[in-house]
Order: structure tokens, then sequence, then C-alpha cells
């Protein structure tokens, strides 16, 4: 049985990975970061802690890609299509002011093409399956996945039987440590994470999400860097010039839910930057 982690490198990933390392749960065999080569600097300067300290551990992070998603998305915006040499390209889920002026937003392409189908690809390879090969009907895989309490209605179940979704920080009695005086028992929730981790003296993960996803509150804006926001600010304006043939609509389309070009949005105070979209990746990544 082979045990492999879904790494996105944010908070309960990073506990799953060092919990791990510290003989807490089970040794991972694999782990996979699906990269879409658009993350912040933060999360390249964690994931590089992580791998040096799981390798000290005997445990290797590979690093896997379906591309580069703002590059991409760039060249090619508009609904799932297939170019002359086979790549798929995908959509964020923007926000649209169509002409009618009401309001949507676009489908979400994205997670499985630069997540999801990245993270399946390494699981076929480390089985030694072949392109077209079918997936053996035995339970040979155990995917983790980083989903806490405070998240399960993420949850998810495999649609192959070779694989298992295991969500540790719910479903592992082995977790179940004393914690501040008391047995903690029930799982495990974003700030038990951290509390951990801080106990242990690891630094703390930064958010996990491309640079100009769509579902950032505005504090998560806030949080990048000064360059990182330009490049989103430029991703944005190229998108909305796009025609609107290869846009997928009528309608003009935002990063920012305020319907408004980023680099024109009137950021909030630190209290109204605590609400978001209330929507992630789905869990997939593991975060």
């Amino acid at each position: 049985m082979k045990h492999v982690l879904s790494f996105g490198a944010g908070v309960q990933s990073t506990t799953l990975l060092l919990l791990s390392c510290e003989g807490l749960l089970p040794r991972l065999d694999h782990v996979i970061f699906a990269d879409t080569q658009w993350e912040p600097a933060a999360v390249y300067r964690h994931l590089d802690w992580c791998r040096d300290h799981a390798a000290r551990h005997g445990i290797t992070i590979d690093v896997r890609s379906a591309g580069n998603l703002r590059d991409d998305l760039i060249e090619f915006w508009g609904p799932r299509r297939v170019s002359a040499d086979g790549k798929r390209y995908a959509s964020l889920p923007v926000f649209v002011r169509n002409p009618d002026g009401s309001q949507g937003i676009a489908n979400r392409q994205c997670t499985s093409i630069y997540k999801i189908d990245v993270i399946e690809r390494y699981q076929r390879d480390i089985l030694g399956l072949v392109p077209r090969q079918r997936w053996p009907l035995n339970h040979v895989l155990t995917s983790w996945i980083g989903i806490s309490v405070d998240e399960a209605q993420r949850m998810k179940r495999s649609v192959r039987p070779a694989v298992k979704i295991w969500h540790p920080l719910i479903e592992a009695d082995a977790i179940a440590k004393r914690r501040t005086g008391r047995l903690f028992v029930d799982g495990w929730n974003r700030q038990d994470c951290l509390d951990w981790l801080a106990s242990r003296g690891y630094p703390r993960p930064p958010k996990s999400s491309c640079i100009g996803c769509p579902f950032h509150s505005n504090a998560e804006w806030q949080a990048l860097t000064a360059a990182e926001f330009a490049d989103a600010v430029e991703v944005d304006r190229l998108i909305r010039s796009a025609d609107a043939e290869r846009r997928g609509t009528d309608g003009q389309i935002y990063l920012h839910s305020s319907l408004v070009p980023l680099a024109d949005v009137k950021f909030a105070t630190a209290a109204e930057n605590e609400l978001s979209m209330g929507d992630e990746c789905g869990g997939v990544c593991g975060v």
C-alpha cells in the first residue's frame, strides 16, 4: 500500500507532512506538489523549506506541472479549449458583468487541469501504469488530503477503486494527542494545525493559492507583494482586452468580485477583509 500526499504547501498539508516526518502519522511514500507556476514567492520559499526538511527524514517532495497557468491564461482565454498541439487551456472562475447588467462567474477549470489532472498522472506513474492502461480494481494507493474539521464539507471520495482518499486531520485517531492540557480527540481544525506547528517551532505556512485567484479575499489581495499585485493587475487587464469569442462571453470579466479593474479596487478595512468568497480549490490540493 502506497501513501501519497497531495501537497499544496499550505497550513493543512504542511501539518500532514510534518506529522509523518515525526512518526505521528504513517510514513509517506510519495509527496506531490502540483505547480501552477503562478504561486506567490512565499509559497515557493516554504516549499523549498519543506523539501529540505522532508529530505532529512527520507521523504521526497516531487514537483510536477501542467504548465504556467498565467501564461496559458493570457495566450488562450476562454472556455475549455484545445490548441493545435493538443494542449488544454483553462479558464479561471472570473467574475462577469453581462451586457444586460446581470452578474455571473465563469467556469472554474484551473483546478482540474493544473492540479487534479497533474496529481492523477503522478499517481498513475508511481503505480507503473502506461497511457490508456486501466487502473487496478483493488485498493493499492492511499491519497492523503489536507482538509481539516472546519472544512469537512469539502471531503470527497475517490471515483477509482484503486485509490482511497484519506483525510487524516479528520479521520486519524493517531493525531489524538494531548494538546494544551486536554485530550484532543475530535480531529484538528486549521487553528489546531497552526498551534501544533508553532509548538514545534515550525515556520507558519503561507496561504497557498495562485497570485491571480479570483477567490482571494481583500486581505489576501493585500498580502501579495507589490510585484505580485502588479502582475495580477496586468493579467486582469489583458484577459479583459481579449475579444468576446476568446473570452467565451459578451460580458466584461474581472479578477475581483467588485466587477471593477483590480487596479481600481478600493480595499476595505481589516474587519471587512475577513469576508471572502468562501471557496477555494475544493480541497484536492490538500493545502
